[in-house]
């Protein structure tokens, strides 16, 4: 009994493993050289460096058009096989830059840009087929017909091409062949840009069969511009795609542009941003009032009477100024009225100073004196003003 047990357990180990052995096979289209898988691109990377002996093969591993606005080498070729077109318009246009340095393009893709399609001026067509014929021109030992089991049930082709394209390979349809294989060159005759419109040819899956690598491989005879190649085909869905891992401005603003949504919206945010700045500069930088210094009227008071005793020698008006000072001083300490200095006046006064009568009358007279005439000499107000002094002492007005 035990050793069936054994047996059995054994048994139920050696399936469970046999079971987790056998991986589903990843139909994924990843069209990238990372994978393995049958959508993958790692045979035809790998094939790059067997037939492009010379070349020196980088994987573009971060910012696209960073590494191609910064490079300055010529005699070079760039590689992008993939369905979508994932590069945004500023990205396509540093590409296009790159070309004209006399360096190539080579552009496998099913061309769903529209920049890429108006400065190409190419358009796509498709057909739905099993089997395709293909061909390709201008090889050393002439043309070669190819015949492949489609990959998907639609094949593509070039239905529009500009004046100066080079037919490179050819599709069946019907009757007769189309373009699906092209080479533009550039005004300046040396860098080109090589379109195929069927990426899938490329992948592990078509690699793995004879003839269908073979048409892949043969490809690669047009490529003359191999002094460095850029495989822009290792982690292309994320870096295309996906937020920036990094934070920086430049990762950040290129992820925005990246998708119409984020850059309308990125425009309108800062429209509304420079609208704000305007308005709040209009209502900050306002014109400010200008406040004056208040005057020194002490200063302004001292110069009256210097100039009227030093050099007018006006001692009536001194001498009224004197006796106002001195009334309207007695008028806020004692709280009486000075309008009328008579006997009333000084009593009142007498009490609430504790000052005798006696000694203020005549003090109380002199100044109504001088407030009646319209003429004193110097010596009269010298007088006056010892007259003055005493007032303050025996009123104890400070």
């Amino acid at each position: 009994m035990k050793r069936f047990i054994l047996i059995s357990i054994f048994g139920l180990v050696m399936v469970v493993g046999c079971n987790q052995n056998q991986e589903d096979i990843d139909w994924n289209r990843y069209y990238e050289s990372q994978y393995k898988t049958p959508f993958g691109t790692s045979i035809f990377r790998s094939e790059l460096k067997r037939v492009l002996e010379d070349a020196f093969v980088k994987d573009i591993s971060k910012k696209t058009d960073e590494l191609i606005e910064d490079n300055k080498a010529q005699d070079g070729t760039y590689f992008y096989i993939n369905p979508r077109y994932y590069p945004n318009k500023l990205n396509s246009y540093h590409l296009f830059q790159l070309a004209k340095n006399e360096n190539a393009l080579f552009i496998a893709t099913n061309f769903n840009d529209p920049y890429l399609l108006s400065e190409l001026q190419i358009a796509p067509s498709h057909i739905e087929t099993e089997k395709i014929q293909l061909k390709l021109h201008f090889l050393e030992g002439g043309d070669k017909d190819f015949k492949l089991t489609a990959v998907d049930r639609y094949t593509s082709f070039f239905s529009k091409i500009p004046a100066n394209a080079k037919i490179l390979g050819s599709i069946k349809v019907g009757n007769s062949y189309k373009p699906n294989f092209i080479q533009l060159s550039l005004k300046n005759q040396s860098g080109q840009i090589l379109l195929h419109a069927n990426p899938e040819l490329f992948s592990n899956y078509c690699m793995l069969q004879n003839s269908d690598g073979l048409y892949a491989l043969n490809t690669l005879h047009y490529v003359k511009k191999t002094s460095f190649i850029y495989w822009d085909g290792y982690d292309t869905y994320r870096r295309y795609t996906q937020a920036p891992v990094g934070g920086g401005m430049g990762d950040t603003l290129r992820y925005i542009w990246s998708s119409p949504p984020l850059t309308a919206a990125f425009w309108i945010a800062l429209g509304a941003m420079v609208l704000f700045a305007g308005f709040n500069y209009k209502r900050v930088v306002r014109s400010i009032p200008v406040h004056k210094p208040l005057k020194n009227n002490s200063l302004a008071f001292a110069t009256l009477v210097g100039n009227l005793f030093m050099e007018q020698e006006n001692h009536i008006d001194l001498a009224r100024y004197r006796s106002i000072y001195l009334l309207d001083t007695i008028k806020r300490k004692f709280n009486l009225d000075t309008s009328e200095l008579d006997e009333l006046f000084t009593q009142k006064l007498a009490e609430k100073s504790q000052v005798s009568i006696n000694e203020l009358s005549p003090l109380i007279r002199h100044v109504q004196r001088i407030k009646t005439r319209g003429y004193i000499d110097k010596t009269d107000f010298i007088s006056f003003t010892k007259t003055i002094d005493t007032l303050h002492k025996k009123l104890n007005i400070t």
